[in-house]
């Protein structure tokens, strides 16, 4: 049981924060070599953690996080140095206006990609033969699901 929860713990972080997989590794005390195994194990039953961590990457609570990242890190420079001017402290203030827009959007894709994740997963365990069958109607899915929801870049 412990292994299955690192294992889902691997992928969040893999694909919801971006992290890396060494970073993934020393984080959850696991090899590299497994949380490698279990990305490829996972992709031969159609799961890709690339294309997912893809597509949620630009989500809205992605960016969100992201952008939050940013304005932490800025902050976190200008507590070293002492002194903080105006025009930085202004960049600051935009940096947050623009999260704060950000986390207004509905993060629809990004939710839609979680629950089909767990909608594959349940049909592997329980009808195999019906997740061989459905898989190119998920993956089709998949690439409606990013066509109406995903993040239009402008």
């Amino acid at each position: 049981m412990a292994r299955k929860i690192e294992r889902l713990d691997a992928k969040r972080l893999y694909i919801e924060e971006l992290k890396e997989i060494p970073d993934i590794s020393k984080q959850l005390n696991v090899p590299e070599a497994t949380i490698y195994r279990w990305k490829s194990d996972d992709k031969e039953k159609s799961i890709d953690w690339d294309k997912e961590r893809e597509s949620i990457r630009m989500t809205s609570a992605s960016a969100y996080k992201q952008t939050l990242k940013i304005a932490i890190d800025k902050l976190n420079e200008f507590a070293a140095g002492g002194e903080v001017d105006v025009k930085q402290a202004d960049a600051i203030i935009k940096i947050i206006k623009a999260a704060k827009s950000l986390y207004k959007d509905v993060d629809s894709l990004g939710n839609i990609y979680l629950a089909m994740e767990e909608w594959i997963e349940f049909l592997h365990q329980h009808d195999p033969d019906m997740l061989k069958q459905l898989l190119p109607l998920l993956e089709q899915f998949r690439q409606t699901m990013s066509k109406k929801y995903g993040r239009k870049r402008t």
